[in-house]
């Protein structure tokens, strides 16, 4: 795939941090920030196409390479959310990004299992321990390789929480940890379940 890169308007100026479009997909555009590190240029994805947002994000990197400079820790702002909230904020960020339904139903799953075993607590409180858990529960009800493709989708959109534009929802992601995902006897992982999967696993939950 070839990957086109347009200059914005946007950060020109005074601004040593400029913003490009990159046509990732024929679906949308996400607003990246270039800028200058210890003498190599950087690209740094805003995960937005929204300039308003990516503009914010734009303006943190900078104040961040500041503080940088001046031997100060950057400023990580970690807003408080709900899991329940969390769920409906991140669906409906994958269906602005017109996301496949497939994928989008599957992400709906994997977090709505999730929150069958926690509870609907705060997501900052969800944590490695926590997690290892819920994997290890989760391998006495379904295959690795099921239970593969949930945990990759919950890393995923954990790290959203951490990397989305403005205020982030966590400071690392517990699903990042090493060993986490159970061997799957050299399987390729699919990328979702399949509608049956889905089925017998909801059907399960009403026994």
């Amino acid at each position: 795939m070839t990957i086109a890169k347009s200059p914005s308007p946007m950060g020109e100026g005074t601004s040593t941090l400029k913003l490009y479009t990159f046509k990732l997909s024929h679906f949308y555009g996400v607003q990246y920030v270039s800028y200058m590190d210890q003498g190599k240029s950087r690209m740094k994805s805003t995960g937005t196409s929204n300039k308003k947002l990516a503009e914010k994000s734009r303006l943190e990197i900078e104040e961040n390479q500041q503080r940088r400079k001046n031997g100060l820790e950057p400023v990580l702002k970690i807003e408080s959310i709900l899991l329940c909230d969390f769920i409906d904020i991140y669906l409906e960020d994958r269906k602005r990004l017109e996301k496949a339904h497939r994928t989008i139903t599957t992400d709906e799953y994997a977090l709505k299992r999730l929150m069958t075993y926690t509870g609907d607590v705060a997501l900052n409180t969800i944590d490695d321990n926590l997690i290892r858990k819920y994997r290890d529960h989760k391998l006495q009800q379904i295959k690795p390789t099921s239970l593969a493709i949930e945990l990759r989708t919950l890393k995923a959109a954990f790290s959203w929480a951490v990397g989305k534009p403005g205020k982030k929802y966590l400071r690392r992601n517990p699903f990042k940890q090493k060993d986490l995902t159970p061997a799957t006897k050299n399987r390729k992982i699919p990328l979702c379940f399949s509608p049956e999967e889905k089925k017998h696993f909801f059907c399960r939950d009403r026994q």
